[in-house]
Order: C-alpha cells, then structure tokens, then sequence
C-alpha cells in the first residue's frame, strides 16, 4: 500500500471524527455504556477454591479420584464445628452423648446435609462374653470406661475430641456445591448447634470455611482497591497537573473504565477470584499510561490553549491521533503478557490471563474514546518541573558502558540465583493473621491430629492379603512408627477397627469384617475394598512448607516399603495434590515466562513490521525477570502459583516505556538519522511517571488483606523498577553502543501512519431373605379405599414359611458388587423369624443369621461364627442397622408400623394405586412410606421410604411368580438415595407352605450344615 492512500485513510478518518454527529454517537455509546456498567455490576460474584489452582486431568488428580471412587469418599471437605463445653465440663457424660447424638441425626435428616461425622456416629464391633457388640462406644462400653476406650480408638482420638475432652469436632458435608447455594450454611448449621448446646463456644473450620471468609474478602479488598486506585492516583495528577479539569479528566476515565471493566465480568459471568481482584489496580494502572502521555503531548498542543472549542476539537484529534498507535501498543502489550496465560492447565490461571487480556485490551479502547471526548475541554496545565526536558535521562548515554554490564551482571546474578527459589509454602495461611476461621483451622491442626489429607493405598500382589493375621500385626506396628514422624497428626488404618486385639485365624478375621458389615454405616468400606488386596491409610498431616511434607511422605514411603516390601504404594490426598501441583505450577510460571515474551515479539513483528526492532525492544525486558527471581530468592518467599503469576504480568507491563520510548525514535527518524537524545528528552519524563503512577498503584496491594497479594504488591514494584532500569538506562545505552541494531533498512523507519493503518489488520491475525422381609411390610390390599387395597395385596402375598435359595448382590457406591450366597428360611407365627446360613463367600462359609420380630417391632438377632461354634447374640443399639450387610433393615420386619399408621390415597395413574402411609409417632424409623400398587395383579409394584424430608430408599418388585395361591416376586432391588448404596436380590427354588416349625429357627439350628 503507497503513503498517499495510507495519508488518505488517516485523512478520512479524521473528517468523520470532525463530525459533529460522529461525536454526539461517541458520547451517547459512552452514557448507554455507564447505565448497562451500573447495571450489571449487580450480577457480579466471587468465589475462591483450593482447586481453581489445580490444572485438569493432571496424574495427581487422576489418582485422588481413583481412591475416592474406589473407597466410597465424598467429592466436598466437610465444614467443621469445634464445640467446646463450659469451663469444668466435659463430654463424657450420658446426657451431652444423648444431645450430641440427636444433634447429628438430625443433621443426617438434613436436606442440605450430605455427610455427618461426630463421636457417636463412629461404628464399631466387638466380642463380648455372650453377645457381638455392633454400634458406637457409648451404646458397647460403660460409662465408666468411656474415656479409656476413647484415648484407644484412633477413630475418635485426637480427630474428634481432644485430649482433656471438653472439645469435640462435628463435620458435615453440605449438598450444594455452588457459592450462592452455601453462604448461609455454616451459619445455619451453628445455630442449630448452638441451639443444642446453648452454653457451649462454636468454632468454624476446614477448607469449605476458608473457602468461603477468603470470598467474602475477596468482595471487601476489590472496593478497597477500586477505591483506592481512584483516590491515588487522582491525587497523583494533581502533582503532575495544575489545571482541576485534568484531575477531573482523570477520575471521570479511572471511574468509568474500571465499572466497565467490572461489568464485563459480570456480563460473561467471570467470578472475582483470589487473583482477578487485582483487575482494579491493573485496569487503572494501564489507564493512566495513556492519559499521562496523552496529556503531556496535549499540554504541548498550543490549540490545547484555544478559546475556541472546534479549534480545540481539531488539536484534540491531532494529539489523539499522534499517540493512538504508541498507546494501543503500550496497552495490548499489557494485554499479550496476560494472555500468554491462558496457555496454563490450571483454570484459575488460565482464566485470570484471558479475562484481564480481554478486559485490558477493551478498556484501551474505551478508555480511549473517553479521553478523545474529554481532550478539548482539558486545560492540561503542567507543572514546571515535569514539562521540562529530561537532561538526567542522558546520563545513560554518557555512561553507556558501565550501566551495560552493571545490569548484565545483576540480571546474570539474578537468574542464577533462581536455582535457589523457594516453592515451599503451606496451603492454609492465605487468610488473614488473626482472621478467627485462620486461628480455628490452626487449632484443628495442631490439636487435632493435622489438617491436611494423605491417603496411601497399599495393594497387594493377591486379593484376601489384608485378611491375614500375620500381615495385619505387621500393620499395626507400621501404623506405630508412622505416628512417631513429626509432620504425621494422625493415622487411622484397617487395624484400629480390632479394639478387642488382631484375630488369630483368616476365618476369624473374615467374620470380624462381616459383623462390621452388619453395622448402619459399614466403617470399613472406605479403608478395605471387597477383595481385601487395597487397603487405605488415612493419614492427616500437619500444615507445614511442602519440603517437610515431601520429607515426611519420604519417610512413610519407606516404612511402608520395608515392612511390605511386595506391596504397591498410590498416593492422594490434599498432601499429594495441592503441594505437588502448586509446585509445578509455580515452576512452570516462572520459568515459562518467555512465553509471554515470544507472544509479545511476534506481536511487536507485525506492528514495527520489523525483526529487527522487535527483538531490540524485547532485550531490556530480560532483566525484570531476572532480577525478579534474584529478589525472592534472596528473600526466601515461598512460591505460589499467585506470586509467580507476577512474571507474566510484569512483563507485559515492562513493555510500556519500551513501546513508547522505540515508537518516539521512530517518528523522530523521519527527520534525523538516529535521533536517540532528543527522543529520551522528549520521552524519558512521561515514561518516569508512568513507572511511578504504576508502582503507587501495585503499592496499594501492601494493604491488601491477603499476604499473596501483599507479596505480589512488593514484587510487582520491584519489577516495575526493573523495568525503568531496563527501559530507560540499559535500552539507551545498548543503542548508544550499537546503533546499527535499529539502522539495517529505511523501510523500518516507515512513518506512524504505516503502523496505524496496519494496526486493525494485523490485530485479526493476533488475536437378602430380603423377599419376605419387604413382602411382610409390603402394604396389603383393596379396591375403593387404602386399607382395602393393601388387605388384598397382603392376601396375596400371606403364606405360613418360605424357603429360598438366594444370591444377593451388594452394590456400593462405587460400583463394587459383594456377592452373597444363602440359604433362606421365614416363618410368620405368632412371631415373624427369618433364619440366614451363608454358603459363600467362601471365607465366610457357614456363618448364619437368626432374625426374630415380634408383634410389636421388638426385634432380637443372633450370629453364628463358625471359627468359634458359637452363636452370639447381636446387639446394636438400632433398630434400623443394615442385615446381613444389605440394605434392608430390622425395621421393614414389622408390621405393626403400618397397622398403626394413617393411610392416604396420594395419587392414582393407569400402573396403579399410591398409598401414602404415615407411621404414628414412635412405631418406626420412617416419617412415611409410599408404596405402589399395581392395578391389573394388586400386587407391590415399588416402595419408598423416607426419613424427614428425604427420600432414603426405594424397593422396586419385578417378575412375579405364583406358588399354589401365594405370589412371590423372583427380584428385588433396594436403593438407598442416601448412601448411594444398593442390593440386588434374585430367588431359586422357592418353597412356600413347606411346613417349617419355631424349631427350625432355634439357635441350635443356626449350627446345622
């Protein structure tokens, strides 16, 4: 393209702007975009998450869901209250224990609760003289050995209590997930604690906590900056400009551009984070680039002087222009340097890079048309000493050479001190000193047993390992020198479930795991897997700098290798994930800083449409780096991913006053050969200012709340007069030695109308027995009423005994499938009885189970253990504990909860009847029943239960068969909506009316083959 069209567009350009209507357009898109900007800030959100800084589908990660998945773990850190009683009280007492364990059945009634952890939820099993214990210490042990019983238990002690017992922790798992659906609930869930305990002093604590104060901090330091950003640097312009319509000038753009900023967030729905509530600083910071060197050329404008206003709208244009190419440069740099960003795996950084890349390149734009509005009706009357020429910038060419090597060697020095950085740091010290959820997080750590998770799976060459008595006292000595690391709060593994001592024999150890089964919540389920070859160590670490978590994960590597040297190790947990990535992270952001810079110069390529130039102007933008990296090694700051972050950003900036400084050269070398002096004279001013406007503004960060945003001020003002040196002593002086770097060919001295017109052009090319149980509490039948229709289901479903053969499939969680073989007996009496003889697993062989309710719900079990002959009797403390490790309860063998309830038609469909079924208060574990009836058979189609507001379980009858006049379904399936678990159950060789006697479910019986 020829200089005459080129001088020709520029021309036209500037007879549109002349245009009267051209800026009663600009003006109204200015005041339609105020209102839409104070509009959307109201859709605004922040949100802050340990995990916004772990990149996706890393191996650490991959391996953390592994073990979740495979050990039944919930996806959320649970909320944890520190209860703590009045002075002279403590837990160990029968009434506390009663409230407590209210309280947390209660919380597991909660629709906004998902998990629930507390002393009296932690099962246990035990073998007493006459009777197999099943449930918690406080319904198996005396009062009077509580707290002996406690100190043993590594399930309780020191993860929920403390030593002194006057402290207990409660950790519920919240169901929502987003931040507008939680805000309220740690506070919810303190008043009902409170309510519970009104004397008691509540602490807050974990992640989710944290998670949340730092959000709400965040929203506190964003206005503090803003507000700041403007009062500061307004108050800058007032030293530089006498004239109030330059200050005026300036607060109108800061105001304006940074709640367009923010609205821009809002509108594409990017949450303020930990890191974007930098964005004011930033966005300020790259607006008064332009303005103080747009003002400074306008001040120089004698039409800026004009009493005439269209005199003053021409001049306007002029300066407007003059600096369009320069300040587009200066800011889509700035712009460059973040995008690079957008390159990292983790989402946070990756967002953070595109966000503010895109807001600060939008804002430039704005920005630009407010102070082209503004411009004529500006009086920028400078103060003498900044309108003077910049003598002491020559100094840099009167000693060219030493200030050269002088910042050769510091940044040599730098850089080779980078091998030295620090990327050790703690994960939970983000929040405030002093902040009371930083100070209970603290106490959690130290007094009970470490914050941070380390899960260890051990698996083992063959399935049934971890169930040999031999392997399992090797356990339990390992577990002992674990706790002896001094970075190890607590372990908990397979062994501390045997509070009675390890079992001799394989079989004993295989019927030890099969009574935990019969508990509520099966504790094993997420420190076993079903085949017993993976076994988990939960082991909590104290929050220290990562290298004494390396030190500390070293060491249990290498006890666990000695003691099982054929063993496989998998590592997950915060430990693992949080420091390992934030250390790689860290490391790749700081040294993957040329990124930035390789996008910067291919950029700097197409606007200089030089090489040549290019690469001059990316050489002084070494040494920010690595001076950088001397700093904060030779300070000893830990390395976050926050903190390193300052690379990429500081060296976007850095380009400022190069940009401005090469672009000044080169329209100056239109006229002279190699103008270098008087472009310092005329520029070195401006560029001084710029860097002091931004270290005032990244000086704001040092009031910051949060000590990663303090550190990131600090250094950020560091690299800031990095940056100056950079710019404006080592450029000046490289070009005062070697001229010819920039002198190659005349087409590099193309004249700024070149580079605008290429400016739009080039930015598009950057740019079990189970049947019976539930056929029992099935509801029985009718026509026109409830109780008619469930008297005539029941009729076809009565029968004197039933014997089965069944195979019953336990689906947990996770997906793993426990599959169970038995033989099936029931009989309804005077009293109902369900007798069980287990015929595989193998290792559980001939175990068998004896079942008797009686008319009014009361229900006895007992359990015969093979290893031993003997039959036990089994007390849990329930009645609504899973049988035979199913999800059938005790409770759905009675049926006097449904004789004595209210009965309802709820709805009717073309399938059949729903009956709704409220038990009377005290007859059952269910708030109410719904069951489906089925029109064409009246038999039990489905049945739900619920607990409170909440669906538990629902029962699914299919495949009907009929027995003379009796019908029973081949196929069942229970769902439990709670615990994601599931049983599957399908009949054989089904005998009903057979004859059984009560002497068929003796004790005695129970011992026969």
């Amino acid at each position: 393209m020829d200089q005459g069209l080129i001088g020709s567009k520029a021309a036209l350009l500037k007879r549109i702007l002349n245009s009267g209507k051209t800026v009663k357009v600009i003006i109204t898109l200015l005041m339609v975009s105020v209102i839409w900007s104070g509009l959307s800030l109201t859709k605004l959100q922040t949100e802050y998450s340990i995990r916004q800084f772990y990149p996706k589908d890393h191996i650490l990660l991959k391996n953390d869901a592994q073990i979740r998945r495979t050990f039944q773990l919930g996806e959320q850190s649970p909320y944890l209250f520190i209860v703590t009683q009045p002075e002279g009280e403590s837990w160990l007492n029968k009434t506390q224990i009663e409230k407590l364990q209210n309280l947390s059945k209660d919380f597991q009634e909660n629709p906004d609760v998902a998990e629930v952890l507390s002393m009296p939820l932690v099962e246990g099993a035990s073998l007493e003289k006459d009777a197999l214990q099943i449930g918690n210490i406080f319904s198996r042990v005396p009062e009077e050995h509580w707290q002996e019983a406690i100190l043993e238990n590594p399930l309780i002690y020191p993860s929920l209590v403390t030593a002194d017992f006057k402290s207990t922790v409660i950790a519920l798992e919240a169901r929502a997930t987003n931040s507008g659906d939680i805000d309220s609930f740690d506070e919810t869930m303190k008043d009902l604690i409170q309510k519970e305990f009104p004397k008691a002093e509540i602490l807050k604590a974990g992640v989710p906590l944290i998670q949340s104060r730092l959000s709400k901090l965040i929203q506190s330091e964003l206005s503090q900056f803003l507000l700041i950003a403007v009062i500061v640097f307004c108050g800058i312009f007032y030293f530089l400009f006498s004239h109030w319509t330059a200050i005026a000038c300036t607060f109108i753009t800061l105001l304006s551009g940074n709640i367009f900023a923010l609205a821009l967030l809002a509108t594409f729905k990017v949450p303020m984070n930990i890191v974007l509530v930098t964005l004011p600083v930033i966005v300020s910071v790259a607006m008064m680039s332009l303005l103080i060197h747009t003002l400074h050329l306008w001040s120089q404008n004698p039409l800026s002087k004009s009493i005439d206003y269209k005199r003053r709208w021409q001049g306007a244009i002029d300066t407007w222009f003059d600096l369009l190419t320069p300040n587009l440069l200066g800011s889509w740099t700035t712009a460059l340097g973040f995008l690079a960003l957008v390159f990292s795996p983790i989402p946070l950084i990756h967002q953070y890079g595109l966000a503010v890349a895109l807001v600060v390149a939008a804002i430039s734009i704005y920005s630009q048309l407010i102070i082209l509005v503004a411009l004529p009706w500006v009086q920028p009357r400078m103060r003498t000493w900044f309108n003077k020429p910049a003598v002491w910038a020559t100094f840099s060419l009167r000693h060219a050479r030493v200030i050269m090597a002088l910042l050769i060697v510091i940044s040599f020095f730098g850089a080779g001190l980078s091998a030295k950085l620090n990327f050790s740091g703690q994960l939970f010290d983000d929040l405030p000193k002093g902040d009371s959820v930083r100070a209970s997080t603290e106490w959690m750590d130290k007094d009970y047993g470490g914050i941070v998770a380390y899960d260890v799976i051990l698996k083992a060459a063959e399935p049934q390992f971890w169930k040999d008595p031999i392997a399992l006292g090797r356990l339990a000595q390992l577990s002992q020198e674990l706790r002896q690391i001094p970075e190890v709060g607590s372990v908990v593994t397979l062994t501390d479930f045997f509070q009675t001592g390890i079992p001799q024999k394989k079989n004993e150890v295989a019927e030890t795991f099969f009574m935990f089964s019969m508990a509520e919540r099966n504790p094993l389920n997420q420190i076993l897997t079903e085949d017993a070859q993976s076994l988990r160590y939960i082991i909590r670490l104290k929050d220290v700098p990562s290298h004494l978590v390396d030190q500390a994960r070293a060491q249990i590597r290498a006890h666990i290798a000695q003691a099982f040297p054929g063993v496989s190790i998998l590592e997950g947990g915060t430990a693992v994930g949080a420091h390992a990535i934030n250390h790689d992270v860290a490391y790749e952001l700081v040294y993957g800083f040329w990124q930035s810079l390789v996008v910067i110069g291919l950029f700097l390529v197409v606007m200089f449409r030089s090489l040549r130039w290019a690469l001059v102007a990316c050489l002084p933008n070494f040494i920010p780096p690595a001076i950088l990296m001397g700093a904060l090694t030779l300070t000893g700051i830990a390395v976050k991913p926050g903190v390193a972050l300052i690379f990429s950003i500081a060296l976007g900036f850095a380009f400022n006053n190069t940009v401005y400084l090469l672009s000044r050269l080169r329209t100056l070398m239109k006229d002279d050969k190699f103008p270098l002096k008087r472009a310092l004279l005329m520029e070195a001013n401006p560029c001084l200012f710029e860097s002091f406007l931004m270290l005032v503004g990244f000086s704001i960060f040092i009031f910051s709340s949060f000590s990663m945003n303090q550190i990131f001020g600090v250094f950020m003002m560091i690299s800031i007069v990095a940056g100056f040196l950079g710019d404006l002593l080592f450029l000046p002086a490289l070009l005062k030695i070697f001229p010819n770097l920039l002198l190659e060919t005349k087409k590099a001295h193309a004249p700024p109308a070149l580079i605008e017109d290429s400016t739009a052009g080039s930015l598009r090319k950057v740019a079990g027995y189970v049947l019976f149980i539930l056929i029992f509490f099935t509801p029985t039948a009718k026509a026109e009423t409830p109780k008619q229709i469930l008297e005539k289901s029941q009729a076809r479903l009565d029968a004197h005994d039933d014997q089965a053969h069944v195979e019953m499939k336990i689906v947990e969680k996770n997906g793993e499938v426990k599959t169970r073989l038995m033989h099936l007996k029931t009989l309804r009496d005077k009293e109902f009885y369900v007798l069980a003889k287990i015929e595989a697993p193998a290792d559980i062989k001939g175990m068998g189970f004896l079942g008797q309710v009686t008319k009014k719900g009361e229900e006895s079990q007992w359990i015969y253990l093979p290893s031993s002959g003997q039959v036990r009797r089994v007390v849990t403390g329930k009645i609504k504990a899973g049988l035979l490790g199913s999800e059938i309860s005790p409770e759905d063998l009675s049926s006097e909860a449904i004789q004595s309830s209210n009965l309802k038609l709820s709805k009717v469909d073309e399938q059949g009847w729903w009956i709704e079924i409220i038990p009377a208060v005290g007859t059952s574990s269910y708030s109410k029943v719904i069951t489906q009836i089925s029109k064409k058979d009246s038999l039990p189609l489905n049945t739900e239960y619920y607990v409170g507001s909440k669906i538990k379980k629902t029962v699914t009858f299919s495949q009907y068969l009929k027995f003379g006049t009796v019908w029973r379904a081949q196929n069942i399936e229970v769902k439990n909506h709670l615990n994601g678990r599931s049983t599957q159950v399908k009949f054989s060789q089904v005998k009903v009316n057979s004859g059984l006697t009560t002497k068929d479910f003796s004790q005695g019986a129970l011992k026969e083959d």
